[in-house]
């Protein structure tokens, strides 16, 4: 697992959050289309987090377009093993 590189992307994730936080609760222009915004960069640090969490270093320096645009995509569901939690009462339906 790439610790790294999924530390990386996890903390400008936060911070992103963290900003958006920030503006939800004191900036009255901070609208629909930011917050959009905000979220899409949000995500995309989560999930490339999690997509690339097996990259090798060679592969995160690189970074190739195909790369790029695979590591951001949303994970399936059942990678986050769903099913489980249901059973145990973890989500609701």
């Amino acid at each position: 697992m790439n610790k790294n590189y999924i530390v990386t992307n996890l903390e400008e994730a936060h911070l992103e959050l963290e900003q958006v936080l920030k503006d939800l609760k004191q900036d009255g222009t901070f609208g629909e289309q930011e917050f959009n915004a905000a979220m899409s960069s949000v995500y995309h640090y989560l999930n490339t987090a999690w997509n690339a969490r097996h990259a090798t270093e060679s592969e995160v320096n690189e970074l190739s377009s195909e790369h790029f645009y695979l590591w951001r995509e949303f994970p399936s569901l059942d990678e986050f093993f769903l099913e489980e939690f249901e059973t145990r009462n973890f989500i609701q339906r």
